[in-house]
């Protein structure tokens, strides 16, 4: 039993050891190129607000557009945003001008199709047409 323990501990050593000069060359593969760097370039763009003092980006898509929401002036009021080449547009809400209603633009595709979701003000009524089958 003892030899078995003792042939184990000297496999296990040497394998570490066999391991250690492979990982080594590659470390100094990786060393011989030193030009071939490869680093990830970010632009941070401050996308500004509706008016108000905040605002939040939730999606952006391929080609650059931003949605998110944003207060309006006086902080009264929170919309969806579109910010796509450094302008951007209040997508409004279901509740018209009123201050009550909120609205969130939760993503964007490559198509800027923006998705989200509003709240209507109080007493607005929707009126909703579904066409189609549904099981």
């Amino acid at each position: 039993m003892k030899s078995r323990v003792v042939v184990s501990f000297t496999t296990s050593i040497l394998l570490a050891v066999l391991a250690i000069p492979v990982r080594l060359a590659a470390q100094e593969q990786h060393r011989a190129r030193p030009n071939e760097q490869h680093f990830q370039r970010y632009t941070v763009t401050d996308l500004g607000t509706l008016g108000g003092t905040f605002s939040q980006a939730s999606g952006i898509n391929n080609n650059g557009s931003v949605v998110g929401f944003a207060t309006l002036n006086g902080d009264t009021a929170l919309h969806a945003f579109l910010w796509r080449k450094g302008v951007i547009t209040d997508l409004g809400t279901l509740g018209g001008s009123d201050t009550l209603p909120a609205s969130v633009a939760v993503n964007i595709n490559d198509s800027d199709e923006v998705v989200g979701f509003s709240e209507p003000a109080k007493n607005t009524t929707l009126q909703v047409k579904f066409s189609g089958d549904f099981c």
